[in-house]
């Protein structure tokens, strides 16, 4: 789909890991099937979405980690 992880199209692939009592939620996103493919235009923001998220799991006692991976990015 276009667009990056999260993108309106873009496909998902969610899925969890579980340690006892803590459920791990996870989702993903496969990489662009055109490498030329470009994200549409810039949502209005101040650019902290990940960190913003992180910081409100950290201030709750949790953890959140995102990154691109072999396979694309992952939440």
């Amino acid at each position: 789909g276009p667009g990056g992880p999260g993108a309106p199209g873009a496909p998902d692939v969610p899925g969890a890991s579980h340690e006892p009592h803590a459920p791990r939620p996870a989702s993903a996103n496969p990489p662009r099937t055109d490498p030329t493919e470009r994200p549409g235009p810039p949502i209005p923001g101040s650019g902290q979405g990940l960190i913003g998220l992180a910081e409100r799991a950290a201030l709750a006692g949790g953890r959140l980690d995102h990154g691109h991976t072999a396979d694309g990015f992952r939440l």
